[in-house]
């Protein structure tokens, strides 16, 4: 999988008109890259909704150098979230259960086989203290993408996984389309 275009957020004057623009360009897997760096961000990163409901934020993937070389640090108060988008959780597939924990940087999960190939998914720490979304603790998590089956009892991921997962402490969803909030 290749994107089609790639956004420095460095050929902008701010992340939401790089952000912007990928959104009114976007015909496939779409970048907005970070390079090495740290970002001061003082408002919520926000991905609009276009009046083309085919432009609508889906498959803009946020990507920097590596957790160790680019650097988000939020400043946007106890009551905005850093990102305004969320997904569509896929109503046909229950949430999924690991059945290992998943380290930082692994890129394989075993659960059930109920997803296919370039499925997008959500890991969530279903037991994460959330009161900023009034107690709702499936709020917190990575989204990854499904390359492949792994041997029937699971998955090769595309994207590494960002930090340790407990089994215990998470659950898995489909994402059918990513957009903004209203």
């Amino acid at each position: 999988m290749y994107a089609v275009r790639v956004f420095n957020v460095n050929d902008y004057s701010s992340i939401q008109n790089a952000i912007d623009a990928a959104v009114q360009q976007n015909t496939g897997l779409t970048i907005i890259y970070f390079p090495v760096g740290t970002y001061y961000i003082n408002t919520p990163i926000i991905l609009n909704q276009n009046s083309n409901p085919l432009l609508d934020g889906s498959n803009i993937l946020f990507q920097g150098e590596g957790s160790d070389r680019t650097f988000l640090k939020f400043t946007v108060g106890n009551n905005n979230p850093c990102f305004k988008f969320s997904g569509k959780v896929d109503p046909s597939i229950n949430e999924q259960v690991i059945n290992a924990d998943i380290p930082k940087k692994a890129k394989r999960i075993l659960c059930n086989n109920v997803f296919t190939n370039n499925d997008c998914i959500h890991f969530y720490e279903f037991n994460f203290d959330d009161s900023y979304q009034g107690g709702n603790k499936k709020y917190v998590g990575q989204i990854n993408r499904i390359a492949s089956s792994y041997n029937n009892s699971g998955y090769d991921l595309v994207y590494e996984a960002s930090k340790d997962y407990s089994q215990s402490m998470l659950k898995i969803v489909r994402i059918l389309r990513i957009w903004r909030y209203n």
